[in-house]
């Protein structure tokens, strides 16, 4: 299911805790030797456009690649950057002012808009506000696709997503007038193969879930901090009348939710009975092992025979639906 366009802005709930903080540590080296081979070709310089990737998915989004592509850009003073989303799940590209560690989001204006001007000074917050391949579906109609920002300066400069803390780049800029070590022809080799590198990851843990769900013990979502998977498993559930189901959000980093009805005003609320569930209105609210979750697990006893239908109300609009039939 790819079309939400009523659905209301979405209120996400992510903190960086210890654990997190080393996954940040871990794959930002991964990003810049799995993902490209190094040579060391010298570009003559100039005013010049480089083009990233800010995330990657399947065709039809259900694995979502949480990275920059390239993890790191070589540019001169005066250069261009511009970033595409390439991915359903949402993203930012965030530069933070010198110090300042990447606050939680929760959706405030300074977060999900456009914040900073079209240059980068080196030392300012500049933010490109959401972006995402499917704008009003997303539940942000007004998210972006693209984002360009111009370099005045030298430095390494380091960005995030401040959705998915484990997303961190670097652009290294030049003065003005150095070689460049790269063309954009080698970044757009590193970007295919760090692609199908997450595509891979995705598919391995696709055959997780699968192996390892069933109708009682049901797979919300699976990842590893690079890449989600935004499905349930199993894909058909069967129960009958008086059974227990447990849905377990197996993702590091995203939360899920069940929700069965409409559309949640709120997505992180928690109601309904889920102890006795009969067809009306029921949502976990955030699932995850993360701060500001509900925790990892929520349970549904089914207690009148029916087909009802379910679905994440963060990722539905990716394809994360799916329907319990429940036996007499």
């Amino acid at each position: 299911m790819l079309a939400k366009s009523n659905k209301a802005p979405r209120q996400v709930i992510l903190s960086i805790t210890l654990f997190g903080a080393l996954l940040i540590t871990l794959l930002i080296v991964p990003i810049g030797k799995v993902y490209g081979a190094t040579t060391h070709n010298a570009w003559q310089s100039g005013h010049r456009t480089w083009h990233a990737v800010v995330g990657t998915a399947s065709r039809d989004q259900a694995i979502q690649g949480m990275a920059f592509l390239p993890g790191a850009l070589w540019i001169d003073a005066g250069d261009t950057v511009v970033w595409t989303v390439g991915s359903g799940e949402i993203h930012t590209v965030t530069f933070l002012p010198p110090g300042q560690v990447p606050p939680p989001f929760t959706g405030t204006p300074d977060q999900v808009n456009r914040v900073g001007g079209s240059v980068y000074d080196g030392k300012g917050y500049f933010n490109s506000g959401v972006m995402t391949t499917f704008p009003a579906a997303s539940g942000f109609p007004h998210a972006t696709r693209a984002y360009a920002l111009t370099f005045a300066v030298p430095g390494d400069f380091i960005y995030h997503c401040l959705v998915h803390p484990s997303m961190i780049a670097v652009v290294h800029v030049r003065p003005a007038g150095t070689p460049y070590p790269f063309s954009q022809e080698e970044y757009n080799n590193r970007i295919q193969a760090g692609t199908q590198a997450i595509l891979r990851d995705g598919q391995k843990l696709t055959r997780i879930a699968q192996s390892s769900s069933s109708n009682h013990n049901v797979t919300l979502g699976i990842g590893d901090g690079l890449v989600s998977v935004m499905r349930f498993f199993p894909q058909r559930i069967v129960v009958h009348a008086g059974d227990s189901v447990t849905f377990t959000n197996r993702d590091v980093m995203v939360p899920h939710t069940v929700t069965f009805g409409p559309e949640p005003k709120n997505d992180a609320a928690r109601y309904g009975n889920p102890s006795a569930f009969k067809g009306k209105p029921l949502s976990s609210g955030f699932i995850g092992a993360f701060p500001g979750t509900f925790g990892p697990t929520y349970v549904v006893r089914f207690v009148r025979a029916g087909t009802y239908p379910f679905y994440c109300a963060l990722h539905d609009y990716l394809g994360m639906d799916i329907t319990i039939v429940v036996l007499k």
